[in-house]
């Protein structure tokens, strides 16, 4: 099933709980593709977050501010991770 999320500008009009989860669909597809190891890469992309905060995040036990969801977005995007 193919998704369409909205673009990363839309994205920003949108209320931050719908924002979280478009970003935490994307964090999953990109962990279902790449495996359990992507996340040392990921993080890297991100400036700040670890991978086993990443794995937190996927797992949900870590909550985290709009802000860092939003960088885990721009690194997704800067692998290369579709938006759906």
């Amino acid at each position: 099933v193919n998704i369409e999320l909205p673009s990363e500008d839309s994205l920003h009009k949108l209320c931050p709980d719908k924002e979280k989860k478009a970003i935490l669909a994307r964090l999953q597809e990109y962990r279902q593709a790449n495996g359990l190891g992507c996340f040392k890469a990921l993080a890297q992309k991100t400036g700040k977050l670890s991978a086993e905060t990443l794995l937190s995040v996927v797992t949900g036990n870590q909550v985290l501010p709009i802000e860092d969801w939003r960088k885990i977005g721009r690194a997704l995007d800067k692998m290369g991770a579709a938006h759906g």
